[in-house]
């Protein structure tokens, strides 16, 4: 083989690896023009859900509708009581409320409209009424229940 031969072939080469670096370039930018979510966002979770569910329905909910449409997403709420777990998700949630026996609504329509202020100011205390002042629970986030990690696990006597 000639010199010449030798950097024809190297030429060559190079060109090929060229081409394979043009290829897997154009192959990119496609996958970046296309729908296709190279950075898709976080998962939802069962509150963010509700809230939506709630927002776009625009009025309160009884928990066991807001079930259903949690279900019907496609979203299983875990544990041996569902129902019970999903009034949980929503008592943590500062954005969400139980307005009045398990009708739930949005905080944020406390002050949209007076009937739904109406709704939302006659539900009962949450809690022991006879430990708490008028209109709170007693626990240290007022109508959410106590927040995960603070609330004390005890036994009953034997």
């Amino acid at each position: 083989m000639q010199p010449k031969d030798i950097i024809v072939k190297d030429i060559r080469e190079r060109i090929a690896k060229m081409r394979l670096a043009i290829y897997n370039m154009e192959q990119t930018a496609a996958l970046y023009e296309s729908d296709f979510d190279l950075f898709p966002p976080e998962p939802k979770t069962i509150r963010d859900v509700v809230y939506d569910i709630l927002k776009e329905n625009g009025k309160p909910m009884a928990k066991q509708q807001i079930y259903d449409a949690v279900t019907a997403a496609g979203i299983t709420i875990p544990g041996q009581s569902p129902l019970n777990n999903l009034a949980a998700h929503m008592s943590n949630d500062a954005r969400i409320e139980n307005a009045h026996n398990d009708v739930w609504a949005l905080r944020e329509w406390r002050d949209n409209s007076p009937q739904m202020q109406k709704l939302v100011n006659d539900a009962p205390p949450v809690g022991n009424a006879a430990n708490n002042a008028p209109g709170t629970s007693g626990s240290p986030n007022p109508g959410r229940g106590t927040p995960v990690g603070q609330g004390a696990v005890t036994k009953s006597a034997p």
